[in-house]
């Protein structure tokens, strides 16, 4: 395991944890808006993408072809939640 997997992983886990906690503090769904439900669920779509995005690229038995492209989604889509989330607090 690399030295950056080391500190990203639990990172990760730590914005799961903290993403869940999040989302349980909030008064109910159904008061929240459809838009704002349609951002949170984009952002959730987003950071598990992200995360599969990189799991698949620190994998050993990834084929090198698809490395790169795991690597661009996970970039992509850690972006893209990061956006909708600043959005999400306005």
């Amino acid at each position: 395991m690399s030295a950056f997997a080391k500190i990203s992983w639990p990172a990760y886990g730590l914005l799961v944890a903290t993403g869940i906690w999040n989302i349980l503090a909030l008064p109910s769904m159904s008061a929240l808006g459809i838009n704002y439900q349609i951002a949170l669920s984009l952002k959730i779509l987003l950071a598990v993408a992200s995360g599969l995005g990189a799991f698949v690229a620190q994998s050993p038995h990834a084929p090198a072809a698809l490395v790169p492209a795991s690597r661009a989604l996970a970039t992509l889509s850690a972006t893209g939640a990061l956006l909708i989330g600043v959005g999400l607090i306005s």
